[in-house]
C-alpha cells in the first residue's frame, strides 16, 4: 500500500519513475555491485531531470514515511545507495556545468561521473583532485573526500568545495556555504553516505591541468615486499608539495608481480631528473633492474584517463568518447560481485610484519578465483592534506599517511565463490587490523569492518566528530528521512534558521539574519505537484546569453547564490581531445602488465612524435568529428 501511495505522488511531477511493475525497474534498481547479500530492492527509483523534481521526490517520501537514498554513480561497495524498501533518487541527469575562466571557479551538477566531469573540464584546461575510474560518481567521491593523482599538491577532493546546493528533509532547495548552513557544508566535506540531503550541485575551485611524466614499472613477487618497505620510507619526501610526485604500489593474486607506478606533475628538467633517480634507486636491488620500468615518458591526459578506465583490458572502448559513458569502466559488469575495504596507516614507514601479511593474503592463500584478490597502497597524507584541521570537515583520518585498499571480486551468483571470497576478505581485514589502528577511508567503505564492534566505533573509524554529525543530523533530518547509520544526538546550539528557498533576489545581498527573526514558514505538509521556480543562479543561461559574459543581474547575484560564472553547456561534446596538452600519469599496472615488452621513450620536445603518443593523438584528431556529431544530436546533455 505504501508503495502504491508514493507511486501516485511521484508520477504527478516526475518524468522518470521506475516501479517494480515496470520492465526497466530490474535494470534501474541495481548499483554496480551484484553481490547477493547487498542486492537492492527499493520501492521506486526516480531519475529527476531538475532540482525541482528531486524536491518533489523528497516531499513524496516525507509525506509517506519512506526513507530516501541519493545515488550518483552507484559505485559504493556495499550498495548503500540501493535503498531496499526506500526511494532511490538517482541524480545522474543533473549535469549542468559553469566555469569562470578568470577564477577557475566551477559549478557542476551532482550527476556527473568522473569521466564526464574530467571530459567537460578538459577543453578549459582544468581538472579537479579525485580518482580516475571513469564511471565513478563525482558526488560520492567528493562527499567522501576522494583521493587521487593530485592529492599531494591540491589536497583531497572535498578540500576544494566552497558551496553546495541540496534538497533538505522538507523538500526545500537550500544553499550551504561559509555563511548559510555552514554545518551542512561541513558535512559535505567527508560525511559521504551519511549526508542528510540530496546534493544537486557543487561549487569548487578547479586548477590548471598539469603536464605529467610517468614511470610505470613492476617487479617479480620475490622483490615485492622489499620494494613496498623501501617505498614507504621515501613516501614522506614524495608527498612534499614541491616534489610534485604521485606514486603507488599494487599487486593482484593472478598477476605474479608488484606494480609500481609513479608520476611527476609539472616538473621541470631538474625535478624530472630527481624523480627518475629516486624511482630507479628504489628499484636498484630488484632482480629486474635496470629493466623494471616498461613505460616511461610524457603521456596525453586523455590517454591516461582511458588507461585508468581499463582500455587495455577491454573494460572501456579505445575511444575518448567512451569516457562519457557511465556504463563503461571498472565495476560496470553486470556479473561482477565484490567486497572492498580500506584501512589507514598513520606512520609513513610500514612494518615488515604488515608487508608480510599483505603478501601472504594476496599470494600465499590462493582463493582459486582468477584476479579475485588485490591490494593497492595509495598515499593519502602529506602537508597539503594535513594543512586542513580535523575540525574543518567531517572527514576523519587527516593524520593518515596512506591507505591500504583491498578488494575481492568474483562472479555474481556463484555461491561457492562468494563463500570463499567472504571468508578470505574477513581474514585479510582481521590480519591488517592487528597491525593498524581502526581507521577507514570512507570511499572504500566496509559496513562490516572487523575492528569496529559497535555502530559508534564504526562511525569513529571514518569520521572526525561523530557527536557533531549526530547533532547536525538531528537538526536537519530529525525524522531520519535520509537513510544513514547516524543516530540522534544532543541538539546543536540554537541559531537563526538559514534562509529557505527561494533565496533573495539577485539584485541585492540578503540582510544578515537577526537573532530575533522568526523562522521562515514551513511548506505545506502534502507535496505539491507544481515545482517551485529555480533561483536565477541555478537556471542555465538562455542560448542568447553570450559565452563572453553573463547578464548583469547574474553578475550581481554572486554574493547571494553560488556565484557569477561563465556557462558552458554539458551537451557540447565536452571532450575536445585535440587540445595538445602533454600529460602523463601512473596507473595500476595490472591494466597493462601483459604489454611489459613495449617501450615508450619520452620525446625530446613537446611536439607530436611517432609511436604510442603520436598514434593516440591522430586517433583523437579523428574523434573530433565524431564528437561534433554526438554534440549536435544531444539536446538534453545526456550521454
Amino acid at each position: 500500500v505504501k508503495g502504491s501511495d508514493i507511486a501516485d505522488c511521484l508520477l504527478k511531477a516526475i518524468s522518470k519513475v521506475f516501479l517494480p511493475s515496470d520492465e526497466a525497474y530490474e535494470t534501474e534498481r541495481h548499483c554496480k555491485n551484484r553481490r547477493a547479500s547487498v542486492l537492492p530492492r527499493p520501492i521506486a527509483v526516480v531519475r529527476p531531470q531538475s532540482p525541482q523534481e528531486a524536491q518533489h521526490a523528497v516531499r513524496c517520501a516525507a509525506a509517506h514515511s519512506v526513507e530516501v537514498c541519493g545515488r550518483a554513480g552507484g559505485h559504493g561497495s556495499d550498495n548503500d545507495a540501493g535503498c531496499t524498501d526506500g526511494l532511490v533518487v538517482d541524480v545522474q541527469e543533473l549535469r549542468r556545468l559553469q566555469v569562470d575562466p578568470k577564477t577557475n571557479v566551477t559549478i557542476f551538477g551532482s550527476g556527473f561521473t568522473l569521466g564526464q566531469l574530467y571530459s567537460a573540464l578538459y577543453p578549459h584546461g582544468l581538472a579537479v583532485p579525485g580518482g580516475t575510474v571513469s564511471d565513478v560518481g563525482a558526488t560520492g567521491l567528493f562527499l567522501g573526500c576522494g583521493r587521487g593523482m593530485f592529492t599531494s599538491i591540491h589536497g583531497l577532493a572535498c578540500d576544494i568545495v566552497e558551496a553546495i546546493t541540496y534538497v533538505d528533509a522538507k523538500g526545500d532547495l537550500r544553499l550551504a556555504n561559509a555563511t548559510h548552513n555552514s554545518e551542512m557544508l561541513w558535512m559535505a566535506k567527508g560525511a559521504a553516505v551519511t549526508f542528510p540531503g540530496i546534493v544537486t550541485e557543487f561549487r569548487v575551485r578547479a586548477f590548471a591541468l598539469p603536464t605529467l611524466y610517468v614511470m610505470d614499472c613492476s617487479v617479480p613477487l620475490e622483490d615485492g615486499t622489499s620494494l613496498l618497505l623501501r617505498w614507504s620510507r621515501r613516501l614522506s619526501e614524495f608527498l612534499q608539495p614541491n616534489r610534485k610526485i604521485y606514486s603507488h604500489i599494487s599487486t593482484f593474486q593472478a598477476s605474479g608481480i608488484y606494480n609500481f607506478s609513479s608520476m611527476c606533475l609539472n616538473c621541470n628538467g631538474a625535478e624530472r631528473e630527481w624523480f627518475e633517480a629516486e624511482i630507479n634507486a628504489l628499484l636498484a636491488t630488484a632482480s629486474c633492474s635496470p629493466n623494471c620500468c616498461h613505460e616511461k615518458g610524457s603521456r596525453l591526459w586523455v590517454t591516461q584517463m582511458l588507461l585508468e578506465a581499463g582500455v587495455q583490458d577491454g573494460i572501456i572502448n579505445d575511444d575518448p568518447i567512451s569516457l562519457l559513458d557511465r556504463d563503461q569502466g571498472w565495476g560496470s559488469s553486470p556479473t561482477e560481485a565484490f567486497r572492498t575495504g580500506g584501512i589507514m596507516g598513520t606512520q609513513f614507514e610500514m612494518s615488515s610484519d604488515l608487508v608480510d601479511a599483505v603478501h601472504e593474503h594476496v599470494h600465499g592463500r590462493s582463493t582459486g578465483v582468477p584476479w579475485g584478490v588485490g591490494v593497492m597502497v595509495y598515499p593519502l597524507g602529506g602537508p597539503k592534506v594535513k594543512s586542513v584541521s580535523a575540525a574543518e570537515s567531517a572527514y576523519g583520518p587527516r593524520s593518515a599517511s596512506w591507505v591500504l585498499h583491498y578488494k575481492h571480486q568474483w562472479i555474481a551468483g556463484d555461491s561457492e565463490q562468494s563463500e570463499v571470497m567472504d571468508r578470505h576478505h574477513i581474514a585479510m581485514a582481521e590480519a591488517f587490523d592487528s597491525f593498524l589502528p581502526c581507521r577507514g577511508f570512507v570511499n572504500y567503505i566496509d559496513n562490516e569492518m572487523p575492528c569496529a564492534q559497535t555502530n559508534d566505533e564504526w562511525l569513529s573509524a571514518y569520521f572526525s566528530d561523530v557527536p557533531r554529525m549526530k547533532a547536525i543530523k538531528a537538526k536537519h533530518d530529525a525524522k531520519s528521512l535520509f537513510r544513514s547509520r547516524l543516530r540522534a544526538g544532543p541538539p546543536l546550539p540554537s541559531s537563526p534558521p538559514p534562509p529557505p528557498y527561494p533565496w533573495p533576489p539577485p539584485h541585492r545581498s540578503p540582510p544578515p539574519p537577526s537573532p530575533n527573526s522568526p523562522p521562515p514558514p514551513s511548506p505545506p505538509p502534502p507535496p505539491s505537484p507544481s515545482p517551485k521556480p529555480t533561483p536565477p543562479s541555478l537556471l542555465p543561461p538562455s542560448p542568447e546569453v553570450s559565452s563572453e559574459a553573463l547578464e548583469p543581474e547574474a553578475e550581481a547575484a554572486a554574493g547571494t547564490t553560488l556565484g557569477s560564472v561563465q556557462h558552458f553547456s554539458t551537451s557540447f561534446g565536452m571532450l575536445v581531445m585535440g587540445v595538445p596538452l602533454l600529460a602523463g600519469a601512473a596507473f595500476p599496472a595490472y591494466y597493462y602488465w601483459k604489454r611489459k615488452d613495449q617501450r615508450l621513450q619520452p620525446p625530446p620536445t613537446r611536439k607530436k612524435t611517432k609511436g604510442s603518443n603520436g598514434n593516440r593523438e591522430r586517433q583523437i584528431e579523428r574523434s573530433r568529428t565524431k564528437f561534433a556529431k554526438v554534440a549536435a544530436s544531444e539536446d538534453d546533455g545526456t550521454c
